[in-house]
């Protein structure tokens, strides 16, 4: 049967043992593997949308060809701490259509409030997927509804004026060249030029005679001895919650099921300490490519309102002093953040622009006339 008269429908799967997860998981192995990094597990959809995360059950949507799954999208809750109050949030993503369905098929009943077949929402599988998730979200009174998109999904996502871009809460990509990248990618005396002048920035801005930081570090994993860089953590967040700011909440529960349960990636907490008092906390991950690039990836982080600054320069010092075997190092971060500066004379170079759409709903639409500057790490999002 040509793909023009085939039929799809959008379900939503409840039960996360249910056969449509594995056959989640085969799509994507399927149609567009290595998007997630390595071989799609449907014990990845049970993580992140599943009753572990602290906060609050998911939701999988599916469109769906007989027994084959012809569209994905996903919605991850979040919880946001926003002058004083926590909000309920999710990330929308993982939105993909079957290649052949992107410009054809027919849904098999009509969404609300169309009378015609080939509306948009009646022929899109992408439309109509971003249209019943978003209704879900607003049955389920979720506050907050972001999603980063690629350029092949922000014009979807953006269509019908159910998310918007603000910029304020945009990040871009940023990357430090390391010896590594250097002297692989220039002749020898070149890269030893280069790398050396990169280092000299780098010495330029060391701390002088103020007390530096210091910095463990530890595997995070489920089964680690984690109890005090934990209760660290709270500490910390603690001291920051209460802030006239607008941030994704960082305590110990959300670290604990972001990285350490994590079914299949890696990361490495550090508790960044000034006098042995706990003063902040960063994650990291270290990413390798299939063409053979390789960073140690800044996932996020949280430091003192009172020495962010200071203590974000000594960080990125850190890390760039131990990026032994890799090309970069590398993070996201706003361009109207403080730390811009920092980033620039530690020979950090901007790179790709990554849109944050916001959902329009009451709340979204404060955020787009309100001062709230949101400079989101790539932690906050499904892309690490």
């Amino acid at each position: 049967m040509p793909v023009s008269d085939q039929v799809w429908e959008v379900v939503f799967v409840e039960d996360l043992d249910n056969v449509w997860v594995v056959r989640t998981a085969d799509f994507f192995n399927t149609y567009f593997p290595g998007v997630f990094g390595e071989p799609c597990h449907p014990e990845l959809f049970r993580w992140k949308l599943g009753r572990s995360n602290p906060a609050g059950e998911g939701v999988l949507a599916l469109a769906v060809s007989g027994a084959e799954v012809v569209g994905v999208m996903t919605a991850t809750m979040k919880l946001v701490a926003a002058n004083g109050q926590t909000l309920r949030a999710a990330e929308t993503g993982d939105t993909f259509t079957h290649p052949d369905f992107r410009r054809g098929g027919q849904a098999a009943t009509m969404a609300a409030g169309t009378d015609d077949a080939d509306d948009y929402l009646n022929k899109s599988v992408f439309g109509r997927l971003v249209e019943e998730v978003t209704k879900r979200l607003a049955e389920r009174e979720i506050e907050l509804v972001y999603t980063t998109p690629n350029d092949q999904s922000l014009p979807g996502y953006s269509r019908r004026g159910q998310y918007v871009e603000v910029p304020r809460v945009g990040s871009r990509s940023w990357h430090r060249p390391c010896r590594t990248l250097l002297e692989d990618r220039l002749p020898f005396r070149s890269g030893r030029t280069a790398q050396k002048m990169v280092d000299a920035a780098t010495w330029l801005v060391q701390p002088g005679r103020r007390i530096r930081p210091t910095i463990d570090s530890v595997a995070l994993t489920s089964d680690g001895p984690l109890v005090d860089f934990y209760e660290a953590i709270d500490l910390i967040w603690d001291c920051q919650k209460l802030k006239d700011k607008f941030t994704l909440v960082q305590d110990s529960a959300y670290v604990a099921h972001r990285y350490a349960t994590h079914p299949s990636q890696s990361f490495v907490g550090h508790l960044v300490k000034v006098l042995d008092h706990p003063v902040g906390f960063f994650v990291t991950r270290r990413l390798s490519r299939s063409h053979g690039y390789s960073t140690v990836c800044v996932a996020e982080w949280l430091l003192a309102p009172d020495r962010a600054p200071g203590l974000f320069a000594s960080l990125l010092r850190h890390l760039i002093a131990n990026a032994e075997g890799v090309h970069t190092v590398s993070l996201w971060a706003n361009d109207r953040s403080v730390s811009r500066q920092h980033l620039l004379r530690l020979g950090f170079l901007p790179l790709r622009k990554v849109p944050v759409l916001i959902g329009t709903n009451e709340f979204g639409r404060h955020l787009q006339t309100s001062g709230h500057s949101w400079a989101m790490p790539i932690g906050w999002s499904d892309n690490v």
